[in-house]
């Protein structure tokens, strides 16, 4: 593997045109997904829509009520309307009209690679940071697991083309069962390497450590894409943990939380909660806290608190 230098990983991002971050709203209630072969369904739909829509996907992240993509070319709303009136056409065949009208898509232009590589690493986290059950570098509804993996290209998938009525049929969800010759499928779903570009996205982040080091290290970052965007930023308990521990030490000089003073206790906490977003659970864990001390101080949230 070869390894190129930062100044040219910014010429190859400055040469490949327009990059935005295109994404939906939470819905406030509801789920987009009842099983697995709704989201392969999704999956086959998005490839679809930025084939279309002459944009290229570079990540992507199906969650259970919104979705992230990073993709290239001037038309990443059109891509993202193409596929929300698809999907919403199968969601009302099945009884869920109107729940695409909920969703509101919004977009960012990425203007720098520095940002691309933090916007997009905040897409594959997204599913990692809201459950314990995901592992971001095997997850199959988000495209973290295609990069720097070396079995990628072992994977067995066949040309869409060469596959029968009968074999497409549950595929497409339709009896209009063509496909682009360019789709391959493996196991029943489209084959996200042959639509994301894995490959141009390696070369931005030049190596695996730094696209490692830039997933579980470099949580600030995540902290200002989630801020910018109105989201929450979540962060695992050991994130929080590092943050905290460093911002006592640079901001207060103090090694622990116990040692501030109280006027400097408040602060951090009011920063967890109002900034972070953290719950009084996660609060009392990182500051190794009793529970019932962060509720009594945090009261409006403690009857529902944000595991």
């Amino acid at each position: 593997m070869v390894i190129i230098s930062w100044r040219e990983a910014e010429r190859i991002f400055n040469s490949s045109g327009t990059c935005r971050h295109v994404y939906s709203t939470p819905l406030e209630s509801g789920f987009y997904f009842d099983n697995d072969e709704e989201r392969k369904f999704a999956l086959l739909l998005i490839a679809l829509a930025a084939a279309d829509a002459g944009v290229t996907i570079l990540a992507y992240a199906i969650m259970t009520n919104h979705f992230h993509f990073i993709v290239l070319g001037e038309r990443g709303m059109e891509f993202f309307l193409i596929f929300k009136e698809r999907f919403s056409t199968y969601l009302s065949r099945h009884g869920r009209q109107g729940l695409m009208k909920k969703v509101f898509p919004k977009e960012t232009e990425i203007n720098s690679l520095k940002q691309f590589c933090n916007e997009l690493v905040y897409v594959i986290r997204n599913p990692y940071v809201v459950s314990p059950e995901v592992n971001l570098l095997s997850y199959p509804w988000c495209s973290g697991y295609l990069y720097f993996n070396s079995l990628i290209d072992l994977i067995p998938s066949r040309s869409a083309a060469g596959m029968s009525y009968r074999e497409l049929r549950p595929i497409t969800k339709s009896r209009d069962t063509s496909l682009p010759g360019w789709v391959r499928i493996t196991d029943g779903a489209i084959n996200p390497a042959c639509f994301v570009d894995y490959k141009l996205v390696e070369k931005l982040f030049r190596s695996p450590q730094e696209f490692l080091a830039m997933c579980f290290r470099n949580v600030e970052a995540q902290i200002e894409v989630a801020q910018r965007m109105g989201e929450r930023p979540f962060l695992k308990d050991e994130e929080m943990f590092r943050l905290i521990r460093s911002r006592i030490n640079d901001k207060y000089g103090a090694t622990d939380f116990q040692t501030l003073s109280p006027k400097d206790r408040t602060e951090v906490l009011k920063y967890m909660k109002y900034d972070l977003a953290s719950s009084n659970g996660q609060i009392a864990r990182v500051l190794n806290r009793p529970q019932s001390e962060i509720d009594a101080i945090f009261p409006l949230t403690a009857k529902n608190p944000i595991p």
